[in-house]
């Protein structure tokens, strides 16, 4: 691993759509990459982690939850801690990824004490998914409503898959709620 090398591409493209959304919503917010952000910060305010595996804050602040990253090397997933169990793992062929999976968490108060939101994928294909379902308000809000789930007082997970051709994610498709 190379550290301090910069975000992926996913990762890029969820700053981009998460900075249209915060823009959109007259939210100020500041951008931090990877060991940029300190725990000070994430305790002094609200915060949005785009990353899973591969940031080191995501594990730790979200590790209690429903739906949580396995790091396996080799094997990363995303499964299910209660419940059904269920496991949501990368699709390959040929070399090639042709499923990935994200994951949008929105805590009102995180384990650093404040309003926490994270946006990651097993990889960058899964990151930029997840962001997407951010950006396309009335279709979340659509499925929320229809799970009866009030964002003013509920936490949330939702992972989401996307078929991935010629390299590129495509649209985010809803595998999985919880709210608590």
């Amino acid at each position: 691993p190379v550290h301090s090398s910069g975000p992926g591409i996913g990762g890029v493209i969820a700053a981009i759509n998460m900075s249209r959304l915060l823009t959109d919503q007259g939210i100020r917010f500041e951008l931090r990459f990877g060991k940029e952000a300190t725990y000070a910060e994430m305790r002094d305010s609200p915060v949005v982690i785009i990353g899973g595996i591969n940031t080191d804050w995501a594990t730790q602040l979200t590790s209690e939850f429903n739906f949580v990253f396995d790091e396996t090397p080799g094997a990363p997933d995303i499964h299910e801690i209660g419940g059904a169990k269920r496991v949501w793992k990368m699709e390959t062929r040929n070399g090639q990824i042709t499923r990935d999976y994200g994951m949008i968490t929105r805590q009102l108060t995180g384990r650093a004490g404040q309003f926490l939101v994270q946006v990651a994928g097993i990889s960058h294909f899964g990151t930029a998914a997840a962001s997407e379902m951010l950006v396309q308000q009335q279709e979340l809000a659509k499925v929320l409503r229809s799970e009866s789930i009030s964002l003013q007082k509920k936490n949330l997970q939702i992972v989401v898959s996307t078929d991935v051709t010629d390299e590129r994610a495509g649209p985010p498709h809803i595998v999985a709620i919880s709210s608590w």
